[in-house]
């Protein structure tokens, strides 16, 4: 059964941030490494978001979590679509993921539990797992914005000053 949703704010080197929790059963879940020929295929994926960017807010931009979050907000009122939503999801998704694997000591596993089968990064160290996929598709479907920034603090300050466990494995 799942808590109520909390909110937790913290300050990043980018300003406040308000992450949204909710504590939820723990399930079964399968975690496995995921294969160097994906990683190789999520690097690719993660290099594409220049052009992303670049469509969106210019060929002198560079490219950011910052720059992503402004290039997504732009895809989302733009009329006719540049990118599917596919697409968008594979670029940012492959990038956050990349970010926070080589920033914060976390690896590309896969996840199968009672909900299916996904990708995420786990810390090396902690109980901890990120969806990036999942976190771009959400926002899609629920028409949010401004995400990645927060996404990767929140990840970050989960490790850092979070209530996690030590990886069993």
């Amino acid at each position: 059964m799942a808590a109520p949703l909390g909110t937790k704010t913290f300050a990043t080197p980018n300003g406040t941030v308000t992450a949204t929790t909710q504590t939820v059963d723990p399930a079964p879940q399968e975690i496995a490494a995921v294969a160097l020929a994906q990683i190789k295929e999520f690097e690719g994926l993660a290099l594409a978001c220049w052009d992303f960017v670049a469509a969106y807010l210019g060929r002198e931009a560079t490219l950011s979590l910052e720059s992503l979050d402004k290039s997504f907000r732009a895809w989302q009122i733009e009329s006719l679509r540049q990118h599917s939503d596919q697409m968008v999801v594979l670029m940012l998704g492959a990038y956050l993921g990349q970010r926070l694997t080589n920033d914060l000591d976390m690896a590309w596993v896969t996840v199968v539990d009672e909900y299916g089968t996904d990708y995420a990064v786990r810390s090396r160290q902690w109980e901890v797992l990120s969806f990036p996929f999942a976190a771009v598709s959400k926002r899609i479907e629920n028409h949010q914005c401004d995400f990645m920034v927060s996404v990767y603090h929140t990840v970050s300050h989960t490790l850092t000053n979070g209530d996690h466990m030590p990886r069993r494995t």
